[in-house]
């Protein structure tokens, strides 16, 4: 994977770290009772897969994390789930939110069910918006209460589906299980393969999303056992129908989020939860005596470049090591031990947390610093490696984003010949 790529894969994943890290220690749970957020499906909700209610959990998780430092996101995601409540398929503007799905669907049935499969469509579009923003306890009491289990019964019909589609379906699609990648893990694969200035459009541009998730549909439905799925089996009948159907699917459930007043907030407020469930804080560096750590941010398992890293204290926590703005942290050179919580930032937005806690081996001695000739070593090496990226790199742009690369980690060994 060129650098390009790399950047790309490391920013989205980044802002998803909260899970592998330590989550602020004034706790999620304290604040899930504050902002009334439920962060864990009741532990009854026996109506959807185990795994499909512990990635709920993670996702819930993340966002509350999130709400940290941008306390707005969970008030998105909230009224929105409320908001397509409100949605009436019987009030002439909500139904014709479906159009451009319906404009492709219609020559399959008659004049005389063209009302029902228009509102079959509002509902079917409707629960799976609901459960992609719902609560899990929230989805519990729908599920126990038998609501929507009569959602799109001849629109599903038409598809050969002759059962009720139920919420758990609803949320087996989304997630997944044991024999088909759900639509939110394959948004995660997708978001890996991005390059940066496509993550940078996915998370500000509405034409950019709309079809980054066309492409996670198709290839969420051309998985032979999604079918196994009600749900899957009726998107996959009517995407085998048209290659129309997906992007004028999309393109409605856009028009939804439009439709209510928190729906795209939110829609971005969840996009950065399920990038900060990947992210987490690595020690890629530690010196013999144990009072330098050289840290690095993980986004789906690769290193997101120093550049577009911001670190930082937590805030309301006292420090006693030493942090630097290029992730490093030392102790005082009399100083035996000393800790520090890390805050790594992408996008401006926090992606993990972690305390860091230095341990001097030899008092007294301070921090150990790399040689004049360990340095040198590495800018050759850095040059050598500068040399096969831009032979690799096929594109302006790419060549661009290696030479920024290099810069900050030239510059960052430059500042060690200094001290």
């Amino acid at each position: 994977m060129n650098l390009s790529k790399k950047v790309a894969a490391s920013l989205l994943t980044v802002c998803m770290s909260a899970s592998v890290l330590t989550v602020a220690p004034l706790g999620v749970k304290d604040l899930s009772v504050k902002t009334g957020w439920t962060s864990e499906v009741s532990a009854a909700a026996t109506f959807i897969d185990p795994a499909i209610t512990a990635k709920m959990n993670e996702i819930r998780t993340a966002l509350i994390a999130n709400s940290v430092d941008y306390p707005q996101d969970l008030v998105n995601v909230r009224a929105a789930r409320d908001q397509l409540r409100t949605i009436d398929p019987a009030k002439p503007t909500d139904l014709n939110l479906i159009n451009p799905t319906w404009n492709v669907v219609k020559p399959l049935f008659q004049p005389e069910e063209y009302q029902a499969i228009r509102e079959d469509i509002v509902g079917f579009i409707q629960v799976l918006a609901i459960t992609y923003y719902g609560d899990g306890r929230e989805l519990e009491s729908i599920a126990a209460a038998n609501q929507f289990n009569d959602t799109a019964r001849k629109f599903a019909a038409k598809a050969g589906v002759d059962q009720n589609i139920k919420v758990s379906d609803f949320a087996e699609f989304i997630f997944g299980n044991e024999s088909y990648t759900g639509v939110e893990p394959v948004i995660r694969q997708q978001i890996q393969k991005l390059s940066l200035p496509e993550i940078y459009a996915l998370l500000s541009n509405e034409s950019a999303k709309k079809q980054f998730l066309v492409s996670v549909f198709k290839q969420v439905l051309k998985q032979p056992n999604v079918e196994s799925n009600v749900v899957g089996k009726v998107m996959k009948f009517y995407d085998s129908y048209s290659n129309n159907w997906l992007p004028s699917f999309v393109q409605t459930f856009t028009n939804f989020e439009a439709r209510i007043p928190n729906g795209v907030a939110a829609s971005r407020a969840m996009m950065f939860a399920v990038i900060r469930t990947e992210s987490e804080i690595i020690t890629k560096k530690t010196s013999s005596n144990g009072t330098r750590v050289e840290l690095g941010l993980n986004v789906s398992n690769k290193e997101a470049p120093s550049q577009f890293v911001e670190w930082s204290v937590k805030a309301g926590t006292t420090p006693t090591a030493k942090l630097s703005d290029k992730g490093i942290v030392t102790i005082d050179k009399k100083a035996k031990t000393g800790t520090v919580t890390v805050v790594a930032k992408l996008l401006d937005r926090t992606l993990a947390e972690r305390a860091v806690t230095l341990t001097n081996e030899k008092p007294g001695q301070g921090e150990e610093k790399p040689t004049y000739e360990e340095i040198l070593a590495q800018i050759n090496e850095l040059a050598k490696q500068l040399s096969k990226d831009l032979k690799a790199a096929k594109t302006r742009e790419e060549r661009v984003q290696i030479y920024l690369a290099y810069y900050a980690k030239l510059q960052a060994l430059l500042d060690q010949l200094k001290d």
